[in-house]
């Protein structure tokens, strides 16, 4: 498939599709549901006459399917000349029954008629019925491509839920912007309030009047340097324009999106521990449940 400009492909892993077929032998219902997984995990509730349909069938889910929990229900209903029918009698059973019942009627005396549905429903192992489904080739690619037309529908539900998620995302890292952005305002007054009340504690403690002033405002640039987030807010920027560009990349993109949240997060923790100015730690709470928020909608994606 080529990739049209302006389609989105990020996929939900959350989706439901339903696919009918049917020929002169049977008809068939092909249902697909899924939820989230780490891994692709095929879940298939298949009839026991196509069991052996299993492998073909979960190589169509994995060509199209990456991750989640995708279970597959296959509904069918034969029409006349759908199954094979066989009787067997049971010859040796019927004549100890007649024989058995002649030596009592005249036992008894009671000029019986030997009765055949009489002899059936005490003993239906005189007539054996087997029904056995015509299995063939041609029933096979029916349930296959019915499979895969159930699949696609479900494909377009994911890819329907997914731009959806898509949205939601940009919309959260447009908040995720604006809290950086207050926390680049609030790290030149942090560094100098920090300055301030380093200077104001070295006073308190009595500085001695041979200080070395050079010695001080080298200790107290150190103490400033510790507390600076510019890197952090560098980074932190890095990761949301990695994760802006890779939920428009189409593939299994759900882990990786995953991991850049990871690092949002951690990002956003070493600016709190570094914070000692109440609105930049407020930045930070804010920044931390926005986060929270996007790694709540990473979980749902492929």
């Amino acid at each position: 498939m080529v990739n049209q400009p302006g389609v989105t492909h990020l996929k939900s892993m959350t989706g439901f599709g339903s696919a009918k077929a049917a020929n002169t032998k049977l008809d068939l219902e092909i249902s697909i549901k899924t939820v989230n997984g780490r891994f692709l995990e095929f879940k298939p509730h298949i009839p026991r006459d196509f069991v052996e349909f299993e492998s073909a069938i979960k190589s169509e889910i994995k060509s199209l399917f990456q991750r989640g929990s995708v279970d597959v229900y296959v509904n069918r209903r034969y029409k006349e000349g759908g199954k094979k029918i066989t009787i067997e009698s049971n010859g040796s059973l019927a004549r100890a029954w007649k024989k058995e019942f002649v030596k009592i009627d005249k036992q008894l005396k009671l000029n019986s008629a030997v009765d055949l549905n009489h002899a059936l429903r005490q003993f239906p192992d005189i007539l054996k019925v087997d029904e056995q489904p015509v299995i063939n080739a041609e029933i096979k690619k029916l349930l296959l491509s019915t499979v895969k037309s159930a699949a696609a529908n479900c494909d377009k539900e994911r890819a329907r839920e997914g731009k959806a998620l898509k949205k939601e995302l940009l919309a959260l890292l447009v908040q995720l912007q604006a809290q950086v952005e207050d926390m680049k305002r609030q790290k030149e007054s942090a560094l100098k309030s920090l300055e301030t009340r380093y200077k104001e504690r070295l006073k308190k403690l009595g500085m001695p009047e041979d200080a070395d002033p050079q010695r001080i405002a080298q200790e107290i640039v150190v103490q400033v340097d510790k507390a600076d987030i510019q890197e952090e807010l560098t980074r932190l920027q890095e990761h949301m324009r990695a994760f802006k560009t890779l939920a428009s990349k189409s593939g299994s993109i759900g882990k990786k999106l995953d991991f850049y949240t990871q690092e949002l997060l951690r990002e956003v923790n070493t600016i709190g521990s570094k914070s000692q100015v109440a609105k930049l730690t407020g930045a930070v709470v804010e920044a931390k449940s926005i986060i929270e928020r996007i790694r709540e909608q990473v979980q749902n994606i492929e």
